[in-house]
């Protein structure tokens, strides 16, 4: 009898040091950890080259993000936001300009900024309003806003890796 005792308990330990240790494995949004602050400044320092301005908490469609503002050489300052729960890049943004700077591409396989700006204007020549680099559905797309010489607003979609032109929509304002 004690010796299905002893069985019985070290079973039990064995059992609870495994439940333990593969909950404490998980990562992400099923354990709730998120990326910290400063994980997000880093992140975002590898993807945009600058100076790290601000980083705060937002929402965005019901995701919870870290908005990390990078200033660049020539001053601009552009958004990256991540996913909280994963660290994911969500979107690269500049509203405001100026917009003669170089962003390498976000990952494998895309376009980086300067490119994804030339397959633009040989779609709608003008100046530059607005640009951002987002997910829609399961890819990454590019968005530019161009201001042709009649001052209308046009916004480019292009497919983030081959730039090829998904939309050319005019608009009253960027959204």
């Amino acid at each position: 009898m004690k010796m299905k005792i002893i069985i019985y308990n070290t079973a039990f330990i064995l059992a609870i040091s495994t439940t333990a240790c593969s909950s404490g494995s998980t990562t992400g949004s099923d354990a709730g950890v998120e990326i910290s602050q400063n994980d997000a400044r880093t992140k975002a320092a590898s993807l945009v080259s600058g100076e790290v301005q601000a980083v705060t908490e937002t929402t965005e469609d019901n995701v919870r993000l870290w908005n990390v503002s990078v200033k660049v050489a020539n001053g601009a300052v552009i958004d990256v936001m991540l996913e909280r729960a994963s660290g994911k890049l969500f979107e690269i943004e500049d509203k405001k300009g100026p917009f003669d700077y170089t962003i390498s591409a976000p990952d494998t396989g895309l376009l980086n900024y300067l490119d994804a700006k030339t397959k633009a204007f040989a779609v709608k020549s003008g100046n530059l309003v607005a640009w951002n680099i987002a997910w829609q559905g399961t890819a990454l797309r590019y968005e530019f806003y161009v201001r042709t010489l009649d001052s209308q607003l046009f916004e480019i979609q292009l497919k983030g890796d081959t730039g090829d032109t998904i939309s050319v929509e005019e608009k009253n304002a960027v959204d």
